[in-house]
């Protein structure tokens, strides 16, 4: 059975047998880069050029990493 989801295991960037030792690292290595409280503030940037990264995606991100997280680090 195939879920609507994205895969958990692409999310997290592991393999399918990762062992949950790799789960939970991948996991805080994923948070930890993407946390905002482990970034740089935010410049408004009114010009034209490259503008940061949406928040709303940014934040977006952070949820599926923590939903595929829920998922796979659950031992049952």
């Amino acid at each position: 059975m195939k879920s609507n989801g994205p895969d958990p295991y692409d999310i997290l960037h592991i393999a399918t047998t990762a062992t949950a030792r790799e789960v939970a690292h991948a996991y805080r290595t994923l948070i930890r880069g993407r946390h905002p409280d482990t970034r740089p503030a935010r410049e408004h940037h009114p010009g034209p050029g490259p503008a940061a990264p949406d928040l709303q995606e940014e934040l977006q991100e952070l949820r599926d990493i923590m939903a595929a997280y829920a998922i796979l680090g659950n031992p049952e």
